[in-house]
């Protein structure tokens, strides 16, 4: 946690310490003081106020089709608290008073119209909700899911308001940008050549794996027209891949990367 009138950052090292083999987290959602941490492990709800975790959802469904962890996004829409797994997606009534019980959870997968059941993301936009899926985003009718037209074998990784009015949505696959329009239907805006797409967040900012962040304009002003409005690359190497590192006689700096997974050399 960064708190910038203090310059302050904090550390909560709860999720790296639990006994599991898989422990990454995959987002943050924030509900009012509850900061919901969605890993690998489960859904961990962390109270920000005093700064400790509560209650963790781990198990979702009733066996043999009960799904352990891989939680990657978590909505709140139609009375009812909703996540993406890696193996589908899971809702429990908002009114559930005991979360932790795996049954209390119903699974929906391929069967129930999603078009995949590696789910990376959930929005809800335009009063509806969508999950994005590795074969397409599908947005839920109220008895299971219909896969949105134009959005058919694209691979997701990821759904977030576009900052603006003119569309419901936005969306990045590996290699290009996207739109969910007022009538629902998706579109690829963009393809930025040479990057490989990562995520997207609030406001239309696209992460990168090799060009930092990127700012993309879907609704642009009057006599501008879309696309990347500004991009920021973090100070420091590009690649953390260090296999050795010398000072030269004018003070630079050189770091290899090596010969397997390697990215160059650079200064």
């Amino acid at each position: 946690r960064f708190r910038p009138a203090m310059r302050e950052w904090t550390y909560v090292s709860d999720i790296s310490l639990l006994n599991a083999s898989r422990k990454r987290i995959n987002a943050l959602e924030v509900w009012g003081d509850s900061l919901l941490v969605l890993s690998d492990v489960g859904i961990s709800v962390y109270s920000i106020s005093r700064a400790e975790f509560g209650d963790s959802y781990l198990r979702f469904g009733n066996t043999p089709g009960v799904i352990s962890g891989t939680v990657t996004g978590a909505a709140r829409y139609a009375g009812r608290i909703w996540a993406s797994t890696r193996s589908g997606v899971v809702s429990t009534p908002a009114s559930n008073v005991n979360p932790t019980e795996p049954s209390s959870w119903q699974v929906y997968g391929t069967a129930d119209g999603l078009p995949s059941s590696n789910a990376t993301s959930l929005l809800v936009a335009r009063d509806s909700l969508y999950v994005s899926t590795a074969a397409g985003i599908a947005v839920w009718t109220g008895t299971g899911w219909r896969t949105v037209e134009g959005s058919q074998s694209l691979n997701v990784l990821g759904l977030a308001p576009p900052g603006g009015t003119c569309e419901a949505a936005l969306f990045v696959t590996p290699t290009s940008i996207g739109a969910i329009d007022a009538a629902g239907a998706a579109r690829i805006l963009d393809s930025p050549a040479g990057l490989t797409l990562s995520c997207v967040s609030d406001g239309g900012y696209v992460g990168t794996m090799n060009a930092g962040a990127l700012r993309y304009e879907a609704c642009p002003a009057p006599g501008d027209t879309a696309g990347i409005a500004d991009a920021a690359l973090p100070p420091g190497p590009p690649s953390g891949k260090f296999v050795s590192v010398a000072v030269d006689e004018g003070g630079w700096v050189w770091a290899a990367t090596g010969n397997r997974n390697g990215e160059g050399f650079m200064s």
